[in-house]
């Protein structure tokens, strides 16, 4: 997601104030503006143009969201993103949604915000790439949070899947006070090492130092794996997963519908008849998350009672199975693995020793829309209410 403001700190030189709380004459013109604000949006979309992909990748690089390291990530594989962009953005909403805020800017029309989301899985959508041109602007943002949320409880999808930096302030408090103030039944948060490596640069022993037996999951074996995750995630984010469908095929096929695919390979580590560990391979078309998050290995977990030089045969063993598939398509890997086999992740070549994080929020929908909503313009209510506060003390 994109780096929203936070709050300001409480001992700023400049005031001695209390902890920012929500004014209520704050809240009533937020929403108004709100409101126009998302009215201005629809009628964009009724009568603007699509949005072009070079306007897009500049509006993202200007506004910062694609600083240096990730720019030359994307620019390596700017064809393929470029083409995956341009389906996507001239697609319908049956598997990607884009939404974005336009203002006169140099006497034309400018981006100034955008918000999009893909098909993760049958009935779950990851949210993506929410993005301000200007800092410190709070209505914009928020009418396309507000936006894309109606749509998705509108269309009737089961979950939402947002994931973000843990270490930005801003994002933590939007996204992070989702898990803190729903129950547990409707909101999980989970926390992910990244890494994006080349195939060359990864060392997984094989062969008589990995004797762990690993196979991929037929499209009617989805019980197997989720009786295993049923052990190592959260119900809500196991549930999202919609592991009944292993491979993906029903998603898929909507997304070939656009010269676009998002399939999906679960792999298993048995001992005897036990399944001791597993793994999700993602495979998409190229781009569609300017992390390559779309391609990740993912939720690669081992059994809790496995010991010590048992975990790490079956890890080992997932892994090396796991990037045996990517290489079959890709010179390189993306993987999102547990901090708590990290030592193994980083030894693997997979995420640096001190890697990026991801905190991934799942909220069930319709159940948690509404609190979900209610997060989103509290949040900014309070970042608005902060600065008004400021500007009296003034």
């Amino acid at each position: 997601m994109s780096e929203p403001e936070s709050l300001p700190a409480r001992n700023d030189a400049r005031v001695d104030s209390p902890a920012p709380v929500a004014l209520p004459q704050v809240d009533r013109l937020l929403r108004r503006l709100v409101a126009s604000e998302r009215a201005s949006v629809s009628l964009i979309e009724a009568l603007a143009p699509p949005v072009a992909f070079h306007e897009l990748f500049a509006f993202y690089r200007d506004s910062g969201f694609l600083y240096p390291g990730k720019l030359a990530a994307v620019d390596h594989r700017r064809d393929a993103v470029e083409r995956t962009w341009r389906v996507l953005l001239g697609a319908d909403r049956s598997v990607f949604r884009f939404i974005s805020r336009l203002a006169l800017g140099e006497g034309r029309p400018r981006l100034v915000n955008a918000i999009c989301a893909f098909a993760y899985a049958p009935g779950t959508w990851q949210a993506q790439h929410l993005v301000s041109l200007q800092r410190r602007e709070y209505t914009g943002t928020l009418a396309l949070l507000l936006a894309l949320s109606e749509w998705g409880h509108d269309i009737g999808i089961e979950f939402a899947r947002f994931s973000f930096r843990p270490n930005n302030p801003g994002t933590n408090a939007l996204f992070g006070g989702i898990a803190e103030r729903l129950p547990s039944d409707l909101a999980s948060l989970s926390l992910v090492d990244y890494g994006l490596t080349n195939l060359r640069d990864i060392d997984l022993p094989g062969g008589r130092d990995c004797p762990v037996a690993v196979r991929s999951l037929g499209s009617d074996e989805g019980a197997l794996a989720a009786a295993f995750y049923e052990r190592v995630l959260d119900p809500v984010e196991l549930d999202s997963l919609r592991l009944a469908q292993p491979g993906l095929h029903e998603l898929d096929a909507a997304y070939a519908v656009h010269g676009l695919t998002r399939r999906r390979t679960i792999l298993v580590a048995r001992d005897g008849d036990r399944v001791v560990g597993a793994c999700i391979v993602n495979h998409s078309s190229e781009g569609i998350n300017f992390s390559f998050l779309e391609n990740a290995i993912e939720y690669l977990r081992v059994a809790p009672d496995q010991p010590a030089l048992t975990r790490r045969a079956t890890w080992l063993s997932l892994a090396r199975a796991a990037v045996a598939e990517v290489a079959r398509t890709r010179d390189y890997v993306v993987c999102l693995t547990h901090p708590g086999d990290r030592d193994l992740a980083t030894a693997a070549g997979l995420v640096p020793a001190d890697p990026k994080q991801y905190a991934v929020l799942t909220v069930a929908m319709p159940e948690g829309f509404a609190s979900m909503t209610d997060c989103f313009t509290d949040y900014y209510c309070v970042l608005l209410s902060a600065e008004v506060t400021l500007q009296e003390a003034r």
